[in-house]
């Protein structure tokens, strides 16, 4: 494992366990999921399972200013078809396009 991380520049670190300050990326998330359900649970904080699907989408799709993309444009290479897509966008599909998006990939093949 140890030729994949220095032919891809990774520089793996080992954490203590039980020690939060030892991770601190894992920490930076759990805040930034924190204060995203402290905004969308209700006081008594019941429930808020339902919610962390919902922070989740919105950690991923923001735009972070260290990466210059979303986080989920990184991973898939494309950005992800919200729900609002389908309420703004054309009843009926058109396959009209089709052909040519496959032509455009036989011919970077």
């Amino acid at each position: 494992m140890q030729v994949v991380y220095d032919k891809l520049g990774i520089t793996k670190h080992q954490t203590l366990a039980f020690n939060p300050r030892g991770n601190d990326i894992v920490q930076r998330l759990n805040k930034t999921l924190i204060d995203s359900l402290s905004h969308l649970v209700s006081v008594k904080q019941e429930h808020w399972c339902e919610y962390l699907p919902l922070a989740l989408m919105a950690h991923r799709n923001a735009f972070h200013t260290a990466l210059k993309e979303s986080p989920i444009f990184l991973v898939f290479g494309r950005d992800p078809v919200m729900p609002y897509h389908f309420i703004y966008s054309d009843k009926f599909r058109s396959y009209s396009d089709e052909p040519s998006y496959a032509q455009e990939w036989i011919c970077k093949l």
